[in-house]
């Protein structure tokens, strides 16, 4: 009973509140909506931005991304050590060269065949390989300062690389300093900096790699590499 009587009080409440209802109308100032439509707006804007610009930009920063040189996480030598390394490969397809033809043009010939056991050293001579390489890391002051002495005390000697991977920071050492490419770590087992890679004085169809230990020696340097 007591449900019913609420609910009689709440339709009688709407049915008033209709009968009484009225147009109250215009209470101060009015003024059409002027919103601009989302689309529209962003369709606006779009036709304002510089394309060319924004794309040059993207471009500019892949091609900076793809040619930075990759830096390398290498250990440091903790003791002095050398070792011998034999850079023979078995290649997994054929060596193929262009060959000149008599008439004009040229026709591809197999150099070296797949599966050929391949050492580069026995391509050129020993003793046209007259410099060595140097690996080694410019974010380490010692190294760096080791590298900056050897190449003064021996100007025409070595070659060097960075493990560092960004060489604009490098520009003002005042020596020619490269960026290290893989082959020293797959191919000549260069696994600690900083490191000598030379032709070997004993077995020329093999390299010499030297890891040398802080406090850095040239004297020990320039005593492996002959």
């Amino acid at each position: 009973m007591h449900k019913l009587a609420s609910f009689l009080t709440l339709c009688a409440f709407f049915l008033v509140s209709h009968a009484f209802a009225m147009d109250l109308g215009v209470q101060g100032s009015t003024w059409e909506i002027v919103e601009q439509d989302i689309r529209v707006r962003m369709s606006e804007d779009a036709a304002k931005v510089d394309w060319k610009k924004i794309n040059d930009g993207v471009v500019d920063s892949a091609r900076e991304y793809v040619n930075r040189p990759t830096r390398w996480d290498v250990a440091e030598a903790q003791v002095d050590d050398v070792k011998l390394v034999d850079i023979t490969q078995v290649l997994t397809e054929d060596f193929i060269v262009p060959k000149p033809l008599p008439g004009g043009g040229v026709e591809n010939q197999v150099l070296f065949p797949k599966g050929y056991r391949l050492n580069p050293l026995d391509l050129l001579p020993a003793s046209s390989i007259n410099q060595s390489y140097v690996i080694f890391s410019a974010e380490s002051k010692e190294q760096l300062e080791w590298a900056k002495k050897l190449n003064n005390e021996h100007p025409s000697k070595f070659i060097y690389f960075t493990t560092d991977g960004v060489m604009d920071e490098l520009s003002g050492v005042g020596m020619a300093l490269y960026p290290v490419d893989k082959w020293f770590f797959i191919t000549a087992q260069v696994n600690k900096t900083p490191s000598i890679v030379g032709v070997s004085n004993e077995n020329p169809k093999h390299l010499t790699v030297a890891e040398f230990a802080p406090p850095y020696s040239t004297k020990k340097a320039s005593e492996v590499i002959k």
